[in-house]
């Protein structure tokens, strides 16, 4: 199986290309379902892009050299989001692409990470579990629980 994770490098002659990626995983419909937030207009998407992508780093999830999902990293507050398109589920595509990613944060420097999801989002929740050393429910969110991962033992 071929899976891997390819960084995002945006700069002005990629950024409407790679920002439509990004938009179209955002609001991937399923993923707004799962994690029970509502869609966000293009306009308002790319004002959120262009304040914050110097505090982000996305991640392209490539399954056979397909776009499969992604990971939106957080520098500052570093937390992760992961997001992978319902044709690619139940492959180990989520599982093995966040350990990638644990091990590409870790040379990276981060070392301490905070994760959510969704008990709705059984393989969302599993795969978190497997990944953190920690987890608790999430106090402001019903049904969501926080991860607290260390990638040293990545």
């Amino acid at each position: 199986m071929k899976i891997h994770i390819k960084r995002i490098n945006i700069n002005n002659s990629n950024l409407n290309y790679y920002f439509n990626i990004i938009y179209k995983f955002r609001n991937n419909p399923e993923y707004l379902r799962l994690n029970n937030i509502k869609r966000v207009s293009k306009k308002d998407s790319k004002k959120w892009f262009l304040k914050n992508q110097d505090n982000r780093i996305f991640f392209l999830i490539k399954y056979e050299n397909r776009n499969a999902g992604i990971f939106n990293f957080n520098k500052l507050n570093p937390t992760f989001s992961q997001v992978i398109l319902k044709k690619f589920r139940n492959k180990k595509i989520g599982k093995i692409s966040a350990t990638l990613l644990l091990k590409k944060l870790k040379k990276l420097g981060y070392f301490r990470l905070i994760t959510f999801a969704s008990k709705n989002n059984i393989a969302s929740y599993k795969i978190h579990k497997s990944i953190s050393y920690n987890f608790k429910p999430h106090k402001n969110k019903n049904k969501f629980y926080k991860f607290y991962i260390n990638t040293r033992n990545f």
